[in-house]
């Protein structure tokens, strides 16, 4: 008898591109044979793009370090109104595409 797991719950695919592009082989991961295949199970796919090392990336970098939350460094006195902003800004851009996936 053949063993067959079977997922009972739908995943979000998310492509981080911290790395680089986020492919095999020059396709995107959602739109490999496997997304494909099990698409029926994909809530959605969440892109969550480069951030400039020497801005954004380093906010982010630095909220990381520090344990923070999106809403906790909106709050941090060691972050300047730039940064804030920066980081409210990538923030909106996955909470938008989760809202648009209805999380």
């Amino acid at each position: 008898m053949r063993n067959k797991a079977t997922l009972k719950c739908k995943v979000i695919i998310y492509e981080n591109a911290f790395f680089g592009p986020v492919e095999i082989n020059g396709v995107r991961l959602s739109e490999t044979a496997v997304a494909k295949k099990y698409a029926s199970q994909i809530a959605g796919v969440v892109q969550i793009y480069e951030l400039d090392p020497g801005t954004g990336g380093a906010d982010l970098r630095e909220t990381m370090a520090n344990k923070l939350t999106f809403d906790e460094a909106q709050a941090f006195s060691g972050f300047r109104l730039m940064r804030k902003q920066r980081l409210k800004m990538f923030e909106r851009a996955i909470f938008n595409q989760l809202a648009a996936i209805g999380l």
